[in-house]
């Protein structure tokens, strides 16, 4: 999980809170009313792992994530959805994303997914579902993400969901 140059997402954390776009006061981050905190991406996995086994918490966590997602695009609407879901994305650690459409479907290219070893043992239940909701709060119609393929050939996790 080395630093990349980055081709598609512009912006840090650093410099979204420089923007007041993230608000960091008594080390504290924020986003509008939701506090963000600051983990190891282990936690990520372990909850994806458990929501792989079981069928109910894989619903939980892709249903909560999606509510997160679709309420952050509706308090940012005035924005670009591509350019606002990139970089919230990489500001908040989860890579490079471009985001482009097939017919009326969105098509999501992830590169530089967090890596840990077992990328091939999840199911990207929390990164899908945000993503889908930050999508169906930008477009007003429910997108789900319901398919990914993950490849590691290139040295780090290219991510493509559909």
């Amino acid at each position: 999980n080395k630093p990349r140059p980055l081709q598609y997402s512009k912006a840090s954390i650093k410099e979204l809170i420089a923007a007041n776009f993230f608000k960091f006061e008594n080390n504290q981050l924020m986003f509008h009313d939701d506090r963000y905190c600051f983990t190891g991406i282990e936690l990520l996995y372990t909850l994806e792992q458990f929501a792989k086994d079981n069928g109910k918490i894989g619903k939980i966590l892709f249903r909560t994530a999606f509510e997160q997602g679709e309420k952050m695009a509706q308090e940012e609407k005035s924005n670009d959805y591509s350019t606002f879901i990139t970089d919230i994305l990489s500001a908040i650690g989860f890579g490079d994303t471009l985001i482009s459409r097939q017919g009326g479907d969105f098509l999501v290219q992830t590169n530089y997914f967090p890596y840990l070893a077992t990328f091939d043992q999840i199911n990207y239940f929390y990164f899908r579902g945000m993503l889908s909701g930050l999508l169906s709060g930008f477009s007003g119609k429910r997108i789900e993400l319901k398919n990914f393929h993950a490849d590691v050939s290139g040295g780090y996790i290219k991510l493509d969901l559909y």
